[in-house]
């Protein structure tokens, strides 16, 4: 009884963390053959070389292996115990070029240095550095949350009275304990870091195989609306304007990208990007989308009461000589979600905000580097890729069962995947062919994180193994719930870790 209590409040306590966090960025809970592809004409040769369609030049990657521009057909389900797979793809994505490489890479080691250099890069090192631990935070931050609960409280929602009271009284117990200032960096053994980038507090979080995190990321360290004060408004956060456009609801109507208050250009502001991203190390990125910033603002009740149009947020992605390479989420695919686990293939993407006053956030993951420069190769004919498939993919759907009866890929695409190398802890960027079915709405879709993906090997036909993957970079994460605890073991080659599911 007395371990399960403890459980009770420990899982109490996340979650207060959970919501202080959002509210203090201002966050909103707001069996057959090929049947035939190609809805245009693809003429294939005998050996399924070349072909003809408006991409289909000899130079071409729709050229040389005769991929077609649409694909509407069905794959064999062989043992797999499903009805129907089939691919149903409006458009077939080539990457724009005439040639596909293979490039090797090994895990990226995070040492105590190397933290120290990156946060020395960012935080101004002279208005001093320290060490950030929520857990054992300044009198001054605790009083802050302490005064936003109460704050909240007014607002009248009787559903959360009784919790912010609860949390209230944690902190105090924690303000009487809590220290004035936070402990220098020292020798950068800690995975988060607060200091400033002139008169602005930031937080610094750093890759944590205990967390669970594998890339850095730059926040501001207080509340949105003391960055970015309205009179009458309760709270703020930001979002980029394509976000606001697809989840922002009827508010999002009346906001126009071209109304941008941002004093740089977005040239200007794109140099200022691609400069913080040399500063830190990613070098072999390419620029996958611009949106303008959003900065909600929104009174007591939670409803929006004005957006102000000051910024842009640029997304990179890594790079295999130009072309960009996967960013797709795994942790929502059907046939590999695991009890008491969570399956995750790093994305290898940089995504950073700027609005008038300089950036106010930014993202970045390169958990590999490269080793050895990209190799040219060959991938298989369509025609023959299709053949193949109807061999791999039931194979796939026998070994990682799936819920659904029928599945309808409406998303076929050629782009760079990792695949685990020869030798462990090596890792290959390869050509691939990425099937997924996700949804589709009037406005948007949610492409990067499909139900059903399938990730094949488009030099021989093979299906990547996910969950190996994730094992073998070191990202599949097991739950422990023997005592009902909120617990995770990183499965890793070298150990496993409790941790606190926290994020």
């Amino acid at each position: 009884m007395q371990n399960k209590t403890k459980n009770n409040k420990e899982r109490f306590r996340v979650y207060r963390k959970k919501m202080a966090a959002c509210l203090l960025v201002g966050m909103l809970a707001v069996s057959t053959a090929v049947t035939g592809c190609g809805k245009k004409d693809i003429d294939y040769d005998v050996e399924g070389n070349g072909g003809s369609g408006s991409n289909a030049d000899s130079g071409s990657l729709q050229g040389k292996y005769g991929i077609p521009e649409s694909c509407d057909t069905e794959i064999a389900t062989g043992d797999s115990g499903i009805q129907k797979i089939a691919i149903d793809a409006e458009e077939v994505i080539v990457p724009d070029t005439g040639d596909l490489y293979v490039a090797s890479f090994k895990k990226k080691e995070t040492t105590n240095d190397s933290k120290k250099e990156i946060v020395e890069a960012v935080l101004d090192k002279d208005k001093g550095i320290y060490e950030y631990d929520y857990d054992k935070r300044t009198k001054e931050d605790i009083q802050t949350e302490i005064d936003m609960y109460e704050a909240e409280k007014k607002k009248g929602d009787s559903d959360m009275t009784s919790y912010y009271d609860s949390w209230i009284n944690d902190l105090k117990d924690e303000l009487a304990t809590a220290p004035d200032e936070y402990p220098a960096a020292g020798d950068y053994t800690g995975d988060t870091f607060i200091g400033s980038i002139g008169d602005t507090r930031f937080t610094v979080s750093t890759p944590s195989k205990e967390n669970g995190t594998t890339g850095y990321s730059l926040y501001l360290a207080d509340d949105f609306l003391k960055y970015r004060p309205k009179d009458g408004a309760s709270g703020c956060y930001s979002t980029s304007m394509d976000d606001y456009m697809q989840y922002g609801g009827d508010e999002s109507d009346s906001v126009d990208a071209n109304t941008n208050q941002c004093t740089f250009s977005e040239d200007e502001a794109r140099q200022m990007a691609d400069d913080f991203l040399a500063k830190v190390g990613c070098t072999d990125v390419t620029l996958k989308n611009t949106s303008a910033l959003c900065w909600v603002y929104y009174d007591d009740n939670g409803d929006n009461q004005s957006t102000d149009v000051d910024g842009y947020t640029f997304t990179y992605s890594r790079a295999i000589n130009n072309q960009p390479t996967a960013t797709v989420n795994a942790w929502n695919v059907d046939n590999i979600q695991q009890d008491n686990a969570s399956i995750d293939i790093p994305k290898e993407e940089c995504s950073i905000s700027i609005d008038s006053k300089g950036i106010n956030s930014a993202s970045w993951s390169e958990y590999l580097e490269a080793d050895g420069e990209p190799q040219a190769t060959q991938i298989l004919s369509y025609k023959d890729l299709l053949d193949k498939m109807n061999e791999t993919v039931p194979e796939y759907y026998s070994k990682y069962t799936s819920h659904y009866k029928k599945i309808e890929f409406n998303g076929m695409e050629l782009t760079y995947f990792l695949k685990a190398g020869d030798k462990e802890g090596t890792f290959e960027y390869i050509p691939a062919w990425i099937l997924s079915q996700y949804e589709e709405y009037q406005d948007y879709t949610d492409k990067d994180s499909p139900t059903q993906m399938v990730v094949v090997d488009a030099r021989d036909g093979s299906v990547i193994d996910l969950l190996e993957l994730a094992k073998s970079l070191g990202t599949y994460y097991t739950y422990d719930d023997k005592d009902d605890s909120d617990t995770e073991d990183v499965d890793d080659t070298d150990t496993d870790t409790d941790t606190s599911s926290e994020e």
